[in-house]
């Protein structure tokens, strides 16, 4: 299942893909994120790795995530895995001025085994609307970080 959402950002490029590289700043816009923990290498740099672990109703879904691709500021990369779904996760930046940016999710779900394949058919709605959540939460947390840093 793929999913790709847009939206602009009132945050020039660079500092936009900045912020969203930096796991650590997740707890601060993913809004059923239940925590968050450091792996291994520099966070945010390829190879690095980070544990996620995400409130999905009364369940706790845990990731083991890794940044595979690091092009900033146009392109992030993460792969996400757990036993039941893996997710590659690629976000985009667009510059459309010096203080606009068009910001792409591009989620790409494998569902894995009968289970994996059943919430995958049961959830499909509730993780699009997950991931604009995430989205719009990460907007509000780049705009009002970057309005502060002026």
């Amino acid at each position: 299942m793929r999913n790709v959402i847009k939206t602009q950002v009132a945050v020039p490029q660079a500092q936009l893909a900045k912020l969203l590289a930096d796991p650590q700043n997740n707890p601060k816009w993913m809004v059923d994120l239940a925590s968050f923990k450091p792996g291994s290498g520099k966070p945010g740099e390829i190879g690095s790795t980070y544990k996620l672990a995400f409130k999905s109703g009364d369940r706790i879904m845990e990731f083991d995530a890794k940044v595979t691709k690091r092009d900033l500021p146009n392109e992030l990369k993460v792969e996400m895995k757990n036993p039941t779904v893996d997710l590659d996760a690629v976000a985009r930046f667009t510059k459309i001025s010096d203080s606009i940016t068009e910001y792409t999710s591009d989620q790409t779900f494998t569902f894995k085994g009968l289970m994996g394949k059943i919430f995958g058919m049961l959830g499909s709605s509730s993780i699009k609307e997950q991931q604009k959540r995430d989205m719009l939460g990460f907007k509000e947390f780049a705009e009002k970080t970057y309005k502060r840093s002026q």
